[in-house]
């Protein structure tokens, strides 16, 4: 494997800049301030004497980076849902279990899709219901 070369690391908001164009260009990253904010976090956390790094290595920590937020966004939407779907079965047993249903509004009230169509399915009476009784 090639020797990479060893950049020094910034220390102006220009040379800083450039670094960040670098990687972008480089490694085709689109989400320039990702890439600012991982880099300048990545800094940060280098041992105090280390005063170099390479292209090579903040393109790996930006890509790590975005890879764990795709992948922590994929775990949290499967946890989400295999929350409503128990929901779900829990109001299918018992269409009045209070709790259920305060949870099925509360994720509705904070932009879930899933869970506004399940308050729909449990709140709001069924036109056939209502052909019924008028």
């Amino acid at each position: 494997m090639p020797r990479q070369t060893q950049i020094p690391l910034p220390t102006t908001m220009k040379e800083f800049e450039f670094l960040v164009s670098q990687i972008c260009k480089k490694y085709k990253f689109k989400a320039v301030d990702h890439v600012k904010a991982v880099v300048a976090l990545r800094i940060q956390h280098l041992p105090p004497d280390q005063g170099t790094t390479t292209l090579q290595h903040m393109a790996d920590c930006v890509r790590k980076n975005m890879s764990y937020q795709l992948c922590q966004h994929i775990t949290m939407s499967l946890k989400h849902r295999a929350e409503l779907e128990q929901l779900d079965h829990m109001l299918t047993e018992n269409p009045f279990n209070q709790q259920a249903l305060d949870a099925i509004h509360k994720a509705a009230n904070e932009g879930s899709e899933e869970a506004k169509k399940l308050v729909a399915k449990y709140t709001e009476p069924s036109l056939e219901s209502l052909q019924k009784t008028g």
